[in-house]
């Protein structure tokens, strides 16, 4: 195969990697995946070596190496403040099996399922309970019912959790509480 030919290859390939993380040896094994198998050999024994496939990445995808390169400095993600309208309006809350029983060694059985609130403008953490299991919704729904009451029946205008099936139920609930507290100062 001609170099002309394989960087035509190696450029069909680079087009499905969207990030440029795909260096030399991911390129050889997705160009082995489609037939065509390049060797680590010298040049004088098989014109098809691995220096003709960095050549072809050297060639069309140069800045790529220098992202790559051990000790390169990353550039930092772009980061914005946290809005928030006040305290009450986002709270967030997220179930953490942290101090499980693997975790503890104090014996079998013995783990600490911790379930927290917090609100996000002010940093206060509303509550930071053992609960029996945070992987159950029930459980988390009578938490956060236990948490509503505890604190004169306030709640935020938006709950912000993980998405996981224990959070069904209590998501629920607190938009069955929102829509009760909107009709009341409406009227």
């Amino acid at each position: 195969m001609h170099p002309a030919d394989l960087s035509q290859h190696v450029v069909d390939i680079k087009e499905n990697d969207f990030l440029g993380l795909w260096g030399v040896d991911q390129v050889r094994g997705r160009l082995a995946i489609e037939g065509i198998f390049v060797t680590r050999s010298f040049p004088p024994l098989i014109p098809l070596h691995s220096r003709a496939t960095r050549t072809a990445l050297h060639d069309n995808f140069d800045d790529e190496f220098d992202q790559r390169f051990v000790g390169n400095k990353k550039s930092k993600k772009h980061r914005t403040h946290l809005f928030a309208l006040g305290p009450w309006h986002q709270e967030h809350s997220d179930g953490h099996e942290k101090l499980g029983e693997q975790a503890l060694l104090l014996g079998k059985g013995i783990h600490l399922p911790i379930y927290g609130s917090k609100d996000q403008y002010a940093a206060w953490l509303h509550a930071l309970v053992l609960v029996p299991n945070v992987r159950n919704a029930l459980a988390i729904a009578h938490y956060y019912l236990d948490l509503v009451e505890g604190r004169g029946c306030e709640i935020s205008i938006q709950l912000t959790v993980d998405s996981g099936t224990e959070c069904t139920e209590m998501l629920k609930i607190h938009e069955t509480l929102y829509t009760l507290a909107s009709i009341q100062v409406q009227l």
